[in-house]
């Protein structure tokens, strides 16, 4: 069963995988809340995802915690790894969001050439866009389910030398 598997560095911590009051699997126009989302691209304008997903076939959205994270820099970098699979399966994207400005995206794609500009956007500290799909911070969930997560199963990120060196570059700014 999926519970059997190893999580990955990104996954929903097991104590919130049965959640799904969230959850916009099998919720009538779900999709248009992703894609309703306003978001900021790296040239500072804001833009409906909508106007930035394939429109024709389902799409991957990825909402990342923080550009400064570097367990999202490797989680997005699996991602792409596959993009061309996704294309072959036709499956676009994926696309990603994460919460910052145009000055922290633009700080964050300058560091990690992997990523295509033009599909990485970021949500303003509104929330917004999180708030659309559901999304809520861990600081609102039960705090005595947070403090019982065991986040060692997640292992560390992968990251290469040079890239960790960029993620401190990045960060200490």
């Amino acid at each position: 069963s999926s519970g059997d598997k190893e999580p990955t560095v990104c996954d929903i911590p097991t104590e919130f995988a049965d959640d799904r009051s969230s959850s916009l699997v099998g919720v009538r126009n779900g999709a248009n809340a992703i894609r309703s989302a306003v978001v900021t691209n790296a040239d500072g304008n804001f833009i409906r995802l909508d106007d930035a997903m394939s429109n024709n076939k389902p799409e991957v959205v990825i909402y990342l915690r923080h550009m400064g994270w570097p367990y999202c820099w490797s989680y997005a970098k699996e991602w792409n790894s596959i993009q061309q699979q996704l294309e072959e399966a036709g499956v676009g994207g994926p696309t990603y969001i994460s919460i910052g400005d145009e000055e922290k995206l633009n700080t964050f794609l300058s560091s990690n050439d992997w990523m295509p500009k033009n599909q990485m956007y970021v949500d303003d500290y509104s929330f917004d866009a999180y708030k659309a799909v559901g999304f809520k911070r861990f600081d609102e969930q039960d705090k005595e389910v947070v403090k019982n997560i065991d986040m060692s199963k997640y292992g560390a990120p992968n990251l290469k030398f040079g890239e960790w060196m960029n993620y401190f570059k990045t960060v200490a700014k």
